[in-house]
């Protein structure tokens, strides 16, 4: 019973140090993914928007009218 008890040594101690710090990380970069995929999802929100307050819905016209709506907005865009 008592070796269930006694304190880690110091290489087991280590080891489970290590464990956690790779937990850590290995958290912070599935954070950083969910943060990566929500800030292309939130572009995408803002995009939709954007479009249904000009009226203006390039997914539904060709692709001339498309590249000729994105110009004046861009020009639009630059003058203010």
């Amino acid at each position: 019973m008592k070796q269930f008890v006694q304190p880690l040594s110091r290489r087991q101690n280590q080891s489970l140090q290590e464990l956690i710090m790779a937990t850590n990380c290995l958290a912070e970069f599935a954070r950083a993914c969910l943060d990566a995929a929500n800030a292309e999802y939130d572009f995408l929100i803002e995009y939709f928007r954007l479009q249904r307050i000009s009226g203006n819905f390039d997914l539904l016209v060709s692709p001339e009218d498309r590249n000729k709506m994105r110009s004046g907005l861009a020009s639009r865009l630059r003058h203010k």
